[in-house]
């Protein structure tokens, strides 16, 4: 009996250490140089400064293809592979939104009306941090990515009383724009999934040519409504 408790305890301890090399290898610590604490407060405030930042690009690879945004003076817009995907005017005085196909140019109706972005979002990339009623806050530091001062913060869905999903983000300090996040699917302290989002943000590189509005005369005119759009 005894020989068999020895052997179910070094199993234990083995189990028990094998799950903690994994964590520390699957889910490394970002390497944090500032150890000053900062709010939920103050990271809302820095959100909000990002969400009105207004002068960056975005880019990824879709599907094989290059899919870029860009955002200067309240004008976004999306190029699929350089071909305008849509063109969008986010003032509050000039609000319009008008997606490409071709040589068709679709009007959104009642754009105007529309709460787009939301106040949960930076351009419709939704960011729990907002959430302070589902999502638990945690501030872990700061760090240095490509030269500039990023702030890492976590936040933590609780799903149920075993998996959790904890959001971690990277929020640029100058101009508050979230850059990257990281999402860690978790059954009580172990990792079942990682998936990491680089958002391909440059800043204060967006071009008059890049934000301006096609000449709708070039274009055959029709209406649609408001699209679901992948904000990343």
């Amino acid at each position: 009996m005894k020989k068999f408790i020895y052997i179910l305890l070094m199993i234990i301890i083995l189990l028990i250490s094998f799950l903690a090399i994994r964590e520390i290898i699957i889910n490394p610590r970002d390497k944090i140089s500032d150890s000053a604490t900062m709010s939920q407060d103050d990271i809302l405030e820095l959100l909000k400064k990002g969400a009105s930042y207004n002068n960056y690009s975005r880019t990824r690879i879709k599907n094989g293809n290059k899919e870029e945004l860009f955002y200067k003076d309240n004008i976004l817009t999306c190029y699929l592979d350089s071909q305008l995907q849509y063109w969008m005017n986010l003032s509050n005085e000039n609000r319009e939104f008008i997606i490409f196909n071709d040589n068709i140019a679709s009007i959104v109706e009642d754009f105007e009306n529309i709460e787009f972005p939301n106040e949960l979002s930076q351009l419709g990339y939704y960011i729990t941090i907002f959430d302070k009623d589902n999502a638990d806050f945690k501030y872990i530091g700061k760090t240095t990515i490509n030269g500039r001062s990023n702030i890492i913060v976590k936040s933590t869905l609780k799903f149920n009383s075993f998996s959790t999903m904890e959001l971690k983000y990277y929020i640029d300090e100058l101009t508050g724009v979230v850059i990257k996040r990281s999402e860690t699917l978790k059954f009580l302290c172990i990792t079942k999934q990682i998936n990491n989002f680089d958002r391909g943000i440059k800043f204060d590189n967006v071009t008059d040519e890049q934000i301006k509005k096609p000449d709708l005369n070039n274009y055959e005119i029709t209406t649609t409504h408001f699209p679901s759009l992948e904000i990343w």
